[in-house]
C-alpha cells in the first residue's frame, strides 16, 4: 500500500465519520426539542383538563368580575355534600387542593391568569420548558358553570 492510498483512505473515513456524527448530533437536537415542546403541551393540557372538569361542576367562583387574579377557589354542592377547589401557582408548579387533597395538575407553568364572566370561567396558561431550546405553549380555557339552585329556580320558574 503506498502513502497516497493510505492517505485517500484515511480522508474517505474521516468524511464518513464526520456525516455520521453530523447526523446523530441532529438527532439528539431535535430530540431534545421535541421532548420539549411535549412537555409544555402536556402541562397545559392536563391543567385545561381538570380546570373543565371543575368548572363544569362548579356553582360559584371566587373571582370578581373584571379583574384577573393569580388563584380561584370553585365551590358547588353534589348529593349534599359541599366540594371547594382551589387552583394557585407555587413557583412553577400549578396546584390543584380538593378536598384537603394537594395535587400538582401542572409543572413549568410561568404565567397563570383565572377571571370570570358571568358564568364563563376562563384559564389563560402559558408553559415553559427546556434547558437548550426553550420551549412555550399558550393555552385560554372558557368554562360554563353549571346553575345554583336559585339560578336553576328562576330559569324554569320554580319556587323555593
Amino acid at each position: 500500500m503506498t502513502l497516497v492510498e493510505t492517505l485517500l483512505a484515511a480522508g474517505i473515513g474521516a468524511l464518513l465519520v464526520g456525516v455520521l456524527t453530523s447526523a446523530v448530533f441532529q438527532f439528539v437536537i431535535a430530540t431534545e426539542q421535541g421532548n420539549s415542546r411535549f412537555t409544555t403541551l402536556h402541562d397545559v393540557q392536563n391543567a385545561g383538563y381538570w380546570i373543565s372538569v371543575d368548572g363544569q361542576e362548579a356553582q360559584s367562583v371566587d373571582l370578581v368580575e373584571g379583574m384577573p387574579a393569580k388563584e380561584m377557589t370553585l365551590s358547588w354542592s353534589s348529593r349534599g355534600q359541599d366540594h371547594e377547589v382551589r387552583y394557585y401557582l407555587v413557583g412553577s408548579e400549578l396546584k390543584r387542593e380538593h378536598d384537603d387533597t394537594t395535587t400538582t395538575v401542572a409543572r413549568h407553568i410561568s404565567v397563570v391568569k383565572f377571571s370570570v364572566s358571568g358564568r364563563v370561567i376562563q384559564a389563560s396558561l402559558t408553559s415553559s420548558a427546556g434547558d437548550r431550546w426553550e420551549e412555550e405553549a399558550d393555552t385560554t380555557i372558557s368554562v360554563l358553570m353549571r346553575p345554583s339552585s336559585s339560578d336553576a329556580r328562576s330559569i324554569w320558574g320554580r319556587q323555593a
